[in-house]
């Protein structure tokens, strides 16, 4: 998958997940980053790095957005059994950022202030959005001092999530392969 598709595939799985969970269809977000990463991993050598990549943002952003909903910051709409936990079509959300990591966000991964800035800009105006366009989410009150701990939260779990993906990278490059054994 080239990096635009797989910058379009992220922001059609926004749409999913936010416009599934507004619904009461909190299962269509964790449909839709199945079928995300069948496709981008689908003839890609770098399906260990995705994973690694998935993995270490689901934990992340799980704990994240729990703690948003453990102190009442955001209240998500389809929230599953456990309230006060990330729903599931938030996690493949964050799910989705992993898959996008080594893509179409990989210009970041030598640049972690911008990493940070479009932190601390992108995510804060996708949870508003979530919340007034879409009414998957609520925002709690005073708004301008949950966007700024949104914003002080991306502002540093997205250089994190990048510089993780930027070791995975070069930790996968210094493997040698057996045919270099033999020279």
């Amino acid at each position: 998958m080239s990096n635009l598709a797989n910058a379009i595939a992220s922001q059609l799985l926004w749409l999913l997940a936010v416009g599934g969970a507004a619904r009461g269809f909190g299962w269509a977000g964790p449909v839709g980053v199945c079928v995300f990463a069948m496709l981008q991993m689908q003839g890609n050598n770098a399906n260990r790095k995705d994973l690694h990549a998935v993995v270490v943002c689901v934990a992340i952003g799980f704990l994240c957005d729990s703690m948003f909903a453990t102190t009442g910051m955001v209240r998500y709409a389809s929230p599953g059994p456990w309230p006060q936990l990330a729903p599931v079509w938030i996690v493949a959300l964050w799910a989705s950022l992993g898959l996008t990591l080594q893509h179409s966000l990989s210009f970041l991964q030598s640049r972690l202030w911008l990493a940070a800035l479009l932190g601390a800009m992108a995510a804060p105006s996708s949870y508003y959005a979530a919340a007034r366009a879409w009414h998957a989410i609520d925002l709690a009150q005073p708004l301008a001092a949950t966007l700024a701990m949104l914003a002080v939260t991306w502002a540093i779990v997205l250089p994190l999530v990048v510089l993780i993906a930027r070791r995975q990278q070069s930790v996968s490059g210094l493997h040698i392969q057996p045919s270099e054994l033999s020279s």
